[in-house]
């Protein structure tokens, strides 16, 4: 029987030195079916998302609301969410911070939160020492509970600081 002769080997690969670190691999763009004249996405305004569908209702900032403030100083309100206190510090993007002068510190550095909703305005507690209390539709002042929420019609009490909401004019 004839002998078969083995496989040669080949010598051992002795690195020469670190490998070069590999660059990553490029990223192709994500790719998607062609999209025809029935299939093609409304353009992304507002416009055009409420016109594309109906049943989208459109969500309007508080444009125009303001705050009296005890000081007699009016501040106009430029976010759906807005923290009110004697010292207020910014932690949160897209939050307005208004200070609350309050010579009898009743209240709190971070008192109350003041949020738009769909149509209308509600007001938070923070945990504060000396409460909330909002105006009923009777007239009425209503205490807040602890950390709790109420709507706002017109003003509200932060400690013994009372706060005027001002609807845009006409």
């Amino acid at each position: 029987m004839p002998s078969v002769p083995a496989p040669a080997l080949a010598p051992a690969a002795v690195p020469a030195g670190p490998a070069p670190a590999a660059s990553p691999a490029p990223v192709a763009p994500p790719t998607s079916a062609p999209v025809g004249p029935a299939d093609e996405p409304a353009p992304l305004t507002r416009r055009a998302r409420r016109d594309a569908d109906d049943a989208t209702a459109l969500v309007r900032g508080p444009v125009g609301w303001a705050l009296q403030l005890p000081s007699g100083d009016v501040v106009l309100l430029t976010s759906r969410t807005v923290v009110l206190g004697r010292n207020p510090q910014p932690t949160e993007p897209g939050v307005q911070y208004v200070p609350v002068s309050d010579d009898g510190r009743t209240v709190s550095k971070h008192h109350a939160r003041l949020q738009w909703g769909e149509r209308s305005w509600t007001v938070t507690d923070l945990s504060s020492t000396n409460g909330v209390a909002v105006t009923d539709a009777a007239g009425r002042e209503q205490h807040v509970p602890a950390d709790g929420t109420a709507p706002v019609l017109d003003r509200f009490v932060l400690g013994d600081a009372v706060i005027v909401l001002q609807p845009p004019s006409s």
